[in-house]
């Protein structure tokens, strides 16, 4: 049951701090409401998990607005390999947005096609990798497989996972060495 809106006297990003799920919590920020207006037409597969998580914090009833209807359709397009007939960042972008609504919902039929997918791109890696995509979602993707494997335990999400981050960029190495790279106690001018 949703409870009432408590943004207005805590900021958005204490959220994920406290131990809530999506759609526990509503707000009735006039500015956030107008927003959501306008995700009333999203169709690219990028923009639904943002417009979904926004309808689990304006809505009562997130799993029945027309964003969750939308990623449902597309997920039911899914071929029987797995895969998905549009490119990879529009793949990783729906899963991620199956993600948001699994989160809300708690809906095993929603975990079964990214585990379907996760199968599709196991045996496909090769040709994943010859797409540039892969290096710019890189870490869409292994947030996506850790959340996954976060719920379902499974040994190959991991393996995936591991093949993501040796293949593509480890995020948290890159991370770490850009910090100890840059001086902090001095001033670097635009050009340095």
């Amino acid at each position: 049951m949703p409870l009432k809106p408590i943004f207005d006297k805590a900021p958005l990003t204490v959220m994920p701090a406290q131990p809530l799920r999506a759609g526990l919590v509503r707000s009735d920020n006039a500015t956030m409401v107008k927003l959501y207006a306008l995700t009333a037409d999203v169709n690219e597969p990028i923009r639904l998990e943002g417009a979904f998580r926004l309808a689990c914090i304006v809505t009562a009833k997130p799993g029945e607005e027309p964003v969750a209807a939308k990623i449902r359709a597309l997920l039911s397009t899914q071929n029987e390999d797995g895969s998905f007939a549009m490119s990879f960042e529009d793949s990783i972008a729906l899963l991620r947005a199956a993600w948001a609504l699994y989160e809300y919902e708690a809906r095993k039929p929603l975990l079964d096609h990214m585990a379907r997918w996760c199968a599709y791109a196991a045996k496909n890696w090769d040709a994943l990798m010859a797409d540039d995509a892969i290096w710019a979602y890189s870490a869409d993707l292994l947030e996506l497989l850790e959340n996954l494997y976060r719920v379902t335990g499974k040994a190959a999400v991991l393996n995936l996972c591991e093949r993501a981050v040796t293949q593509t960029m480890g995020w948290s190495s890159v991370l770490n060495t850009v910090s100890s790279q840059r001086p902090t106690s001095k001033d670097v001018t635009r050009e340095e």
